[in-house]
């Protein structure tokens, strides 16, 4: 676990990398032992995804119809966390940015944070309000991440922002097929 004050400098950098501020990445320990603990966001993230979780399925389907469903969210949500980043491993390979990996992977941890925390609010937000206006927020918060996301991608590779874009695209990807074989599972 990282300490209360990587977290909090972790939370500043994302938000400034946010802003368009590169030196957002400075806020990171872009090492080994720092890619190791922004794992500490998966941890923190994982409560926040579950109230996520509940305040999407109450505007659908209902709350999770079984423990059954409850072990497949947390098998899905440990799954996204370990296989993008094993991804990566091969992306940044064949892109010859095998060094950069970690100015990438670590923000991007933390940011995955932040991200759940916008749309866990967006999405209690989104309950209060008339259908479209809420549909119209969560556009909004959808468009926020995948900017910050693609920023993250362009700056922490040092790649165009093509490339940029084919890499948040493949996260999307992955993220889509685990959460589709879920669906499946729980059918």
């Amino acid at each position: 676990m990282a300490p209360g004050a990587e977290i909090g400098a972790a939370i500043a950098g994302v938000i400034r990398l946010w802003g368009g501020a590169t030196s957002g990445f400075l806020a990171f320990d872009r090492s080994l032992p720092g890619f190791w603990r922004s794992y500490t966001a998966a941890v923190i993230g994982a409560p926040i995804h579950a109230l996520l979780l509940i305040l999407s399925r109450e505007e659908t389907t209902g709350p999770l119809a079984s423990a059954h469903d409850a072990a497949i969210e947390a098998i899905t949500y440990m799954t996204t966390w370990v296989a993008y980043p094993l991804l990566m491993t091969q992306i940044v390979k064949r892109l010859d940015r095998e060094d950069r990996f970690f100015d990438y992977m670590v923000p991007y941890n933390w940011a995955a944070l932040v991200q759940l925390a916008l749309f866990t609010v967006a999405a209690a937000i989104r309950l209060t309000m008339p259908g479209f206006l809420g549909s119209v927020l969560m556009l909004v918060a959808i468009a926020a991440v995948l900017h910050l996301q693609w920023f993250l991608a362009r700056e922490g590779l040092a790649v165009s922002g093509r490339i940029a874009f084919l890499i948040v695209l493949s996260d999307m990807s992955l993220s889509l097929m685990i959460g589709g074989l879920a669906d499946y599972l729980k059918n």
